[in-house]
Order: C-alpha cells, then structure tokens, then sequence
C-alpha cells in the first residue's frame, strides 16, 4: 500500500498490523469517501514468490484499491495479492429505485 505522506505523514506499526483506516481517522481526521476496485489475475515474481512462499509465475487473484476521501482526493493506492487456498468472498448488491 502507498499512502501520501502529505495527508498521512506517519502510521504506526501498531496501525499496519490492526486497521490504518480507523488510525487514519482517528489522527488524520480521514475518512473513505469513495474507492475504486480492480479485480484480476497477477502472476507473481520471483521475489513476490519467496515473501509468499509461494511458487514463481504461479497466478492469484489480485485486488488493486484507490481509495478517496474529501472531494474526491487519492490517499491510498494499494493491492492485495489472495494466496489461500481456501478463499471465498461474498457480494451484495442491491439497486434502489426512486419514484
């Protein structure tokens, strides 16, 4: 993840390992507005391979995220690689109309 160091200058360790996005809007005032998500298939590096422990130009499924807050201003671009085996997501979508 990559956040601007201008809007966040700092996130804790403690931050990384629980929720930045709560640490951000407890420090920073910053709260999600709007995100962007880009599902698709990555094939990993050799150097992606061995921090997942995983086998070199093998593919997962990958989430890249923009995520905006205010007027619609960029702090996080970052993307998340699913390696388990096991995953499943769910989605609910829902279409209200106005009369």
């Amino acid at each position: 993840a990559y956040y601007l160091t201008t809007i966040a200058p700092v996130i804790t360790v403690e931050a990384a390992n629980h929720s930045i996005f709560d640490f951000l809007a407890e420090s920073y005032g910053i709260h999600v507005s709007s995100c962007e998500n880009y599902i698709g298939m990555t094939t990993l590096s050799p150097d992606q391979a061995v921090v997942l422990q995983e086998k070199s130009k093998q593919q997962f499924l990958t989430l890249t995220q923009l995520n905006y807050y205010g007027n619609n201003q960029v702090f996080n671009y970052s993307t998340t690689i699913f390696v388990y085996p096991d995953l499943r997501f769910y989605f609910l979508s829902s279409h209200l109309q106005s009369n």
